[in-house]
């Protein structure tokens, strides 16, 4: 989430349609990515409702990844020698 209107502490209402369907301030939907189809999930805690979007396995695959500093491995070590010495010990 790097918007630059980080909302913290604001507080926006809206109502609930007759079908049941509450529309999410656009600000919100920008700040955390929750486009059409995306999937979000309810907890009731405390006589609160939060509502979080629910990230998919790609998601959080491809954020770990990123997050990793990438090497080069090195080229001059013999994979195989050093797999089975370590097997062995």
């Amino acid at each position: 989430m790097n918007n630059s209107y980080l909302m913290v502490g604001i507080e926006l209402t809206g109502k609930i349609g007759e079908k049941g369907q509450v529309v999410i301030p656009k600000p919100l939907r920008d700040q955390f990515r929750l486009l059409p189809d995306s999937e979000v999930t309810f907890t009731l805690e405390d006589n609160k409702i939060t509502l979080q979007r629910k990230e998919n396995s790609q998601e959080v695959l491809e954020q770990f990844l990123t997050a990793i500093p990438k090497r080069k491995l090195p080229k001059h070590l013999d994979w195989d020698a050093l797999y089975h010495s370590r097997l062995n010990e």
